[in-house]
């Protein structure tokens, strides 16, 4: 059964990667495709690069254009935007690998509540520093990336999007949830789906602060634990490690 499948890319100035971005999804050449593009009101060439592509796309493409309040309110409006049977999450500086789709349809079996999600590529300086991926069974000290994972859109429909009282690390909390839910099945894939350039504010300190926050809110770690992780994270970003 091969699904549609809804790429969501949000965006905002992003005319120095966006073209490879988009280069990216319509090179997997897979029909059951819809794209859509969220733009958070850009100044520079990023609609106008958008734009070059919309024939390439051929019917595929929505795009919005507007102020939002951060990224994962952006992610949302996508989310009420997409209309395919599986989502993911690309940001705009991100690309999927050759044949990613594919693999992804290839894994899918049905099931209505499911997260399909595969390896990630870390690139860093233009090189490979890193290749892999963390199980959904260690979602209490590891996330799975959004770049590789397909969500359906009856699990986002049944147990929510992304909460946006967090600034970047409302993904890992969202795949709590469904993992909680018991309602949710979790298909690894051994395969590279995407390449994720380093740099966003997950690895920064408003990551680790909540990434944190988040441990401790299922329990995963108590009291004591939090206050170390927050102290440290603040001590890693006075000597300019974070």
């Amino acid at each position: 059964m091969h699904p549609t499948i809804t790429i969501i890319t949000v965006c905002l100035n992003s005319q120095d990667t966006i073209g490879k971005t988009i280069d990216s999804v319509i090179s997997q050449k897979y029909d059951a495709l819809e794209y859509v593009i969220v733009d958070g009101g850009s100044t520079d060439n990023t609609l106008k690069i958008i734009e070059g592509y919309r024939d390439s796309l051929d019917g595929m493409l929505k795009l919005v254009s507007e102020p939002d309040n951060g990224i994962y309110d952006a992610m949302n409006k996508g989310i009420a935007m997409a209309t395919g049977d599986l989502i993911c999450m690309l940001n705009s500086d991100d690309r999927l690998t050759d044949g990613a789709l594919n693999t992804v349809a290839d894994a899918y079996d049905g099931d209505k509540y499911t997260v399909i999600y595969g390896m990630q590529r870390r690139i860093k300086d233009g090189r490979v520093y890193s290749c892999g991926f963390y199980g959904h069974e260690f979602l209490d000290c590891v996330n799975i990336p959004h770049q590789a994972a397909y969500v359906s859109r009856a699990a986002y429909e049944r147990f929510g999007t992304y909460d946006t009282r967090y600034k970047c690390n409302s993904d890992h909390d969202l795949m709590i949830r469904l993992y909680n839910s018991g309602e949710v099945t979790f298909h690894p894939v051994e395969k590279v789906l995407a390449d994720f350039l380093e740099g966003g504010m997950s690895s920064g300190y408003i990551g680790h602060i909540e990434d944190a926050k988040i441990r401790k809110k299922y329990g995963f770690i108590g009291n004591g634990q939090y206050i170390y992780l927050v102290f440290r994270a603040w001590f890693l970003r006075l000597i300019g490690r974070i």
